[in-house]
This record gives C-alpha cells, sequence and structure tokens, in this order.
C-alpha cells in the first residue's frame, strides 16, 4: 500500500472521518519524493510556492505532518536545529 494510500484509510477511521484533500495530497507527495529525513521549513518553503497552480499553507503542512505522525507514516519532530521528521517505514 502507497504511504497515500495508507493515509486515505487513516483518515477515514477518524473519529470525523476526512478526506484526502489535493492539499493533503500534495504534502504526502512531497514529503515521499525523497527519502531523508527532512526539515519542516524546507517542505513549507517548497509546498508555499505555486505548483501547477496549487499552494499549499503553512498552517495546513503543520496539521498534515502532525497527522501523518499519529497516522505513524513519518516519524517526528526530532529536535535539533529545525523540526526534523523521517519516513515510518
Amino acid at each position: 500500500m502507497t504511504p497515500k494510500e495508507r493515509f486515505r484509510a487513516w483518515l477515514e477511521t477518524q473519529t470525523m472521518p476526512r478526506r484526502l484533500t489535493r492539499e493533503r495530497g500534495l504534502i504526502v507527495d512531497e514529503v515521499f519524493a525523497n527519502h531523508e529525513p527532512f526539515e519542516i521549513e524546507l517542505l513549507v518553503e517548497r509546498l508555499s510556492q505555486p505548483k501547477d497552480g496549487h499552494r499549499v499553507s503553512r498552517s495546513t503542512i503543520y496539521r498534515v505532518m502532525s497527522e501523518l505522525v499519529k497516522a505513524g507514516i513519518v516519524q517526528g519532530p526530532r529536535s535539533g536545529d529545525g523540526e526534523f521528521y523521517d519516513h515510518g517505514e
């Protein structure tokens, strides 16, 4: 199962089921485009620029990252010089 499929399945099991929106999908795609640990601010920088006519707000990125951690799809944040996350797989 792909990370996007796992996230969709997790979203559907929540008390208030949510769907995999375009923004959530863009975030998952960007997170898994590279398999290295990453700093959330770099993710914010990349996604806040319009991509295919769509941009993702900082608050949405932080909220979705929290959901991805709760779903066990990513691990983090690790403290240090910034907020680093890693893939949960």
